[in-house]
């Protein structure tokens, strides 16, 4: 009995070990991550994408381009919900892996298209409605590249995070949140 307990406990140690080893490690790559300057995934809901492309106004036939699109809930509820068509890149091989699984299961695949990519390096192909979800300093960072490529009247919508150089055409609460409208 006495053994037993001894065991227990060292068994216990060394899974109590482990995972703080890898909560460190985590830690460490998290805060790597975002010095880096990259943006950690959240997921958007169904909710706040529909309420974001009413926003932007998208309309059957239009292309959405989602930059960080994670797993590509903006690009199926615009697909799904609006009949419009998306391109949506993203760094992170695992959200694009689940943003094609979810695309095949709402029965969209053909109508979004999922690219891995650098947001700063990628060429930025054309689209009526740009949708972001990133930190205030990378929308004002990508404004020029975007502005470089897009034709002027291009519909940008961002969740949350403004751009600041810009002035919002409408912004919207949804969830307790901002959602702005800007035209290129």
């Amino acid at each position: 009995m006495i053994e037993t307990v001894i065991i227990l406990m060292r068994v216990v140690q060394v899974v109590s070990l482990t995972l703080g080893v890898f909560l460190i490690l985590f830690i460490l790559l998290l805060c790597f991550y975002l010095i880096r300057g990259h943006v950690p995934w959240v997921p958007t809901n169904d909710g706040q994408a529909r309420a974001l492309l009413r926003l932007a106004g998208l309309r059957k036939g239009e292309r959405v381009l989602d930059l960080g699109c994670g797993d590509g809930r903006i690009l199926i509820v615009a697909a799904h919900d609006f009949e419009a068509d998306g391109i949506g890149y993203d760094i992170n091989l695992a959200l694009l892996f689940v943003a094609r699984l979810r695309a095949f299961k709402a029965g969209v695949s053909r109508r979004i298209q999922l690219r891995r990519g650098d947001l700063f390096r990628i060429p930025i192909p054309k689209a009526d409605v740009v949708a972001l979800y990133l930190y205030e300093r990378v929308n004002e960072q990508l404004l020029p590249r975007l502005r470089e490529a897009l034709p002027r009247g291009t519909r940008v919508v961002t969740r949350v995070f403004p751009i600041p150089s810009l002035t919002p055409k409408v912004t919207q609460t949804y969830e307790h949140e901002m959602q702005y409208l800007y035209e290129l």
